[in-house]
């Protein structure tokens, strides 16, 4: 087949050096389109494996994906015969994938399988095809694609990923177990494995979601020795402290944060990390030192929402804990100055509603005495 041969010459004009193409006399312009579209994608490859899974993408990403699709569409569209189409069009599914533009995802890849089924890059093509039907709610269909990979003899180079891809498939539809036992064979069988950090993240929120804490919290204390980014790391250690505080260890918690306290620069992670500390301090019953962390947290980060949220959780401890309403009201109000459409802000107006009503009920039953 015609399109057959041009892949296999194509894999080999690949080992040549980018100069040597080139200086060709022909062919110049497209490879030349194409390779800085391959260029931009794997930029956002590496800022999109540099974030915790299921975090929304930065600007920088999406500005990289854009050009990726855009340069990449131009082959198509200029040079649809050339050697470097079918290439194209699978990058262009796969940008319109982490684009979210799923329906034109699959239009795309699905276009390649149909022109392109003895390209090499097949494989890669049902990957995304997978990845998109998830995305669309097909995980049947999916798993068509991903049962062969995962299962391939000799070891294909996408078998762990696609049985990443089986493992969400099964949580997605709340098969736990299964989800379960799919991280878990990626974990074991592929220790070369470049999502190995990755699938440890994915395997304790699959925990979380089964209700296994205990287990939940291995999964996260081992992100951080797996290779892979700091803010995974750092987004592991988070959830872990969350855990350990969902099942009753507010020491475990605090020592866990303690320590990202000392280690964090960032200063919206630092956020995170002195408003979850301050709920630990609370759940182990040390307010005052719960209300001098929220306190040094709101005078760090004035104006912010995180500052807003300090003094509502500061607003809740003169509530509950010390049954002392005015400093509730003005620690209320604090929250409403610093950041005024914060969620914070919206729940500190229902308390201070809270207790006007409250003292207008006390002030009926004092009446009626």
């Amino acid at each position: 087949m015609e399109g057959a041969a041009r892949a296999v010459s194509k894999r080999r004009l690949i080992t040549l050096t980018l100069a040597v193409i080139l200086s060709l006399p022909t062919g110049c312009v497209y490879y030349n389109t194409f390779y800085h579209a391959r260029s931009a994608a794997r930029e956002a490859e590496l800022l999109r494996k540099a974030r915790p899974p299921e975090t929304p993408p930065s600007s920088a990403e999406l500005d990289l994906l854009e050009r990726a699709a855009e340069k990449s569409g131009r082959v198509i569209q200029i040079h649809p015969d050339s050697a470097w189409a079918d290439d194209a069009l699978l990058l262009l599914g796969t940008t319109h994938y982490h684009q979210e533009r799923y329906e034109s995802a699959e239009r795309r890849l699905t276009e390649f399988l149909t022109h392109y089924p003895e390209s090499d890059l097949l494989p890669d093509a049902q990957y995304m095809l997978a990845s998109v039907l998830l995305k669309r709610g097909n995980p049947v269909l999916a798993e068509t694609y991903l049962v062969p990979l995962a299962e391939a003899q000799p070891r294909h180079r996408l078998s762990d990923d696609a049985l990443v891809l089986i493992g969400m498939a099964y949580h997605d539809r709340k098969q736990y177990d299964e989800a379960a036992e799919s991280y878990e064979q990626v974990l074991e069988q592929f220790n070369g494995s470049d999502r190995r950090a990755e699938v440890r993240f994915l395997s304790a929120e699959n925990y979380e979601a089964m209700g296994d804490l205990d287990s939940a919290a291995v999964q996260y204390s081992l992100v951080p020795r797996e290779r892979g980014s700091r803010t995974i790391a750092f987004e592991s250690r988070m959830r872990l402290a969350q855990v350990d505080l969902d099942r009753g260890r507010a020491d475990e918690s605090l020592e866990v944060l303690n320590e990202l306290e000392r280690r964090t620069d960032d200063r919206d992670e630092l956020d995170r990390v002195q408003l979850l500390k301050g709920r630990a301090l609370e759940v182990e019953g040390d307010v005052a030192e719960a209300i001098t962390t929220y306190e040094g947290l709101a005078a760090s980060h004035k104006r912010s929402d995180a500052a807003a949220e300090a003094f509502y959780r500061i607003g809740l401890i003169h509530r509950d804990h010390y049954e002392q309403l005015d400093a509730a009201v003005e620690s209320f109000q604090s929250a409403k100055e610093e950041a005024s459409r914060s969620d914070a802000a919206a729940l500190a107006n229902e308390g201070i509603r809270d207790i006007e009503k409250l003292r207008g009920f006390l002030a009926t039953i004092e009446e009626s005495e």
